[in-house]
């Protein structure tokens, strides 16, 4: 009875020994030796949601992005741009993607819409004087007075009229004539004179008639005037 208690206790503590072997084997073939000294080979700390700041110095992709609070971006910056070229790098279709502001307005281009440029630099013309000259960022444009006519600044008597416009805006004032001679038919009259040129039948008490009146230019201004049939009027015949 003592030998079959032996031998049993033999077979078992041999089929624990091999099943440790077989599991010491295994693991072994399972595990990856580190490929250098600690701390070298460390595995990279997770992303998390702690308040400790955090760098990644490889590349994060993520389906969306929210920033709570300032953003930095160190390198260039794409928006629907994979490798930007530019500080910001904005891509899309020309003249329907663009930026959209407060407002609700949408620009397109750099210009303001479709096919537009900015201005870079202005220089001067004939007339009109820069400063600085060129000016590419800041600065002041002027007219040139010399060749540009001012504003009109000066007036005239009323019985006088402008003769000459100077460059600055001031006039040169020319009187007048208080009496003219108008010809009419070979004869001549002066400034003010009213001729009947036409006579119509009276209907009821008065008859109208034409008459042209001489003008301090030297023409006729036409007119109608109407009179009781009894009177001849105050105008002559021209």
């Amino acid at each position: 009875m003592k030998n079959f208690r032996n031998l049993f206790y033999k077979i078992g503590l041999g089929a624990g020994i091999l099943s440790l072997a077989l599991g010491m084997n295994y693991l072994y073939a399972a595990w990856t030796a580190p490929t250098a000294p600690p701390p070298g080979g460390n595995v990279s700390a997770p992303v998390n949601i702690g308040t400790t700041a955090q760098v990644k110095n490889g590349s994060l992709s993520v389906n969306a992005f929210s920033a709570f609070g300032s953003a930095y971006v160190q390198g260039k910056l794409g928006i629907g741009v994979v490798s930007p070229s530019y500080k910001v790098d904005i891509g899309g279709t020309p003249g329907t993607d663009g930026i959209r502001f407060p407002d609700g307005t949408v620009q397109t281009s750099a210009g303001g819409g479709a096919g537009s440029s900015t201005v870079t630099s202005l220089s001067q013309g004939s007339g009109i004087t820069l400063s600085p000259n060129p000016i590419k960022t800041t600065g002041t444009i002027s007219a040139d007075i010399a060749i540009l006519q001012s504003r009109v600044s000066g007036i005239c008597a009323s019985n006088q009229a402008i003769r000459v416009v100077n460059a600055n805006g001031t006039v040169m004032c020319a009187n007048l004539p208080t009496s003219a001679l108008c010809t009419y038919s070979g004869r001549t009259y002066s400034t003010g004179a009213r001729c009947k040129t036409g006579n119509s039948s009276c209907s009821g008490s008065y008859y109208s008639f034409n008459y042209s009146e001489c003008q301090s230019d030297g023409t006729w201004v036409a007119g109608v005037v109407s009179v009781l049939c009894t009177s001849s009027g105050p105008y002559s015949a021209c």
